[in-house]
């Protein structure tokens, strides 16, 4: 009962805060909140369902997203536009402000990303138009890389549960827009070196296999299959990860 009451006032605060650690504190808070009621949907999930509301999901969704998430999305930007020009910067320590200052925001960008990945996940294919509405204009941008690849990582989780938990029909339409964050999380020369992005590109992969129209990745085909195939190609005990590895196999397969 109190569900949809507790997540749109913390969203409300979400919006009207400035406060870089009390933005922290609410979205790692809203991001608890759902990963427990996911977690329990199996025990209470009729009750929560009527008091839960896609258009309750909607408004928390709204308000976090575009409060919250897009002002530090264009933070993020400028940070990483001026690590892309190392000449501009005066050595070292610079260079180490920026990064650090980059995972700041991380802080707030993940839980933020989560609660609304809990959120999907909970309501599934009844989430989809929020998706498309609420979340596709603002994280698949960040699909096509940039040199952001924390965003592009938070984007292609949240993709990839899309096509995973919102439909054949919800995975028919942003499979093409993933396809995008994949290709740039399976390639070394655009992923950054970030292994979870690449798993999240691996785990894409999958769930396009599973849930999208087979001919989707044929044109990548070639691409796709060869970043894979580099892993699994070698000893398991050299892949940075065993979830990494035993994801390239389920997607070979």
């Amino acid at each position: 009962h109190y569900l949809p009451k507790l997540v749109l006032e913390i969203a409300q605060q979400v919006q009207k805060e400035h406060e870089m650690d009390a933005l922290y504190a609410l979205a790692d808070a809203l991001s608890e909140i759902m990963f427990s009621t996911y977690s329990r949907r199996d025990d209470n999930g009729l009750e929560l369902m009527q008091h839960f509301s896609v258009a309750t999901a909607k408004a928390f969704a709204s308000l976090c997203l575009k409060s919250a998430l897009i002002p530090c999305l264009e933070r993020r930007s400028k940070v990483t536009t001026i690590l892309a020009s190392p000449q501009n910067l005066s050595g070292e320590d610079e260079k180490e402000t920026y990064l650090a200052h980059l995972r700041e925001e991380e802080k707030l960008m993940t839980p933020l990303v989560d609660s609304v990945g809990y959120t999907l996940k909970l309501l599934g294919e009844a989430f989809y138009q929020v998706f498309k509405e609420e979340v596709s204009p603002i994280l698949g941008p960040c699909l096509i890389g940039g040199g952001d690849v924390r965003a592009t990582y938070a984007a292609v989780c949240l993709f990839d549960d899309c096509v995973e938990f919102c439909g054949r029909n919800a995975a028919r339409e942003v499979t093409p827009t993933l396809i995008n964050g994949i290709l740039v999380g399976l390639n070394d020369s655009t992923n950054g070196g970030d292994d979870e992005l690449k798993q999240a590109a691996v785990y894409g992969v999958i769930q396009v296999s599973l849930n999208s129209p087979p001919d989707c990745l044929v044109p990548h085909a070639s691409n796709v299959v060869n970043a894979i195939s580099s892993i699994t190609s070698q000893p398991k005990e050299l892949c940075p990860s065993e979830a990494l590895f035993e994801n390239c196999v389920a997607a070979m397969a």
